[in-house]
């Protein structure tokens, strides 16, 4: 559905060109930017998939955690939250203010709600400085919120520690004093 606006310029609703995942928008999407820009096919299909996957990980980031999984990373069995991710990287923070973009085969992606205390995540409560553990625990949960009003966070990861239960409000950026970890095998 298009109107002729003048002679030769015609006006179009975008909502045919967003949906990334619709072949047919796809392709009127990859239409006009080989209009508007000379992009090659090659170019313009290398695009296209770049944007369908960062608008995917986007989209689902909020219910992930990524685990660090490469050895040669000072980050390595650290959990984060992820963010989002961006000309082929994935994007996580870590709770030191770092945010921190990684590929695909340096991560382990947990799904919030699959949290169990069986996935044996360590979470350390740091002093002001950040460097001295004040009291350690286990992630044994996630509870989402269902009801996020706008301002209100995205959930609440439960942590076992002794024998408190202790809620810790998620808004997608974990607080500066909090880590995740996954003690390394053996």
């Amino acid at each position: 559905m298009s109107m002729e606006f003048e002679e030769g310029i015609f006006i179009t609703p975008s909502r045919l060109f967003t949906n990334l995942e619709d072949p047919e928008s796809r392709e009127k999407f990859q239409g006009l930017m080989q209009l508007q820009y000379d992009f090659s096919d090659e170019e313009v299909h290398e695009l296209t998939e770049g944007l369908r996957k960062r608008l995917y990980w986007n989209k689902v980031a909020p219910e992930l955690l990524a685990l660090v999984i490469n050895e040669e990373s000072e980050r390595v069995f650290q959990v984060g939250t992820l963010i989002g991710y961006s000309q082929g990287e994935f994007i996580a923070d870590f709770g030191d203010l770092c945010i921190e973009r990684m590929g695909e085969e340096e991560i382990l992606l947990i799904g919030k709600a699959d949290i169990s205390s069986q996935a044996r995540i360590k979470v350390k409560f740091l002093d002001e400085s950040w460097q001295d553990t004040i009291k350690e625990g286990i992630l044994t949960g996630y509870e989402k919120n269902e009801d996020r009003e706008s301002g209100g966070p995205h959930g609440w990861y439960v942590v076992q520690v002794g024998a408190e239960t202790q809620k810790i409000e998620d808004w997608r950026m974990l607080e500066g004093n909090i880590r995740f970890l996954v003690e390394p095998p053996g």
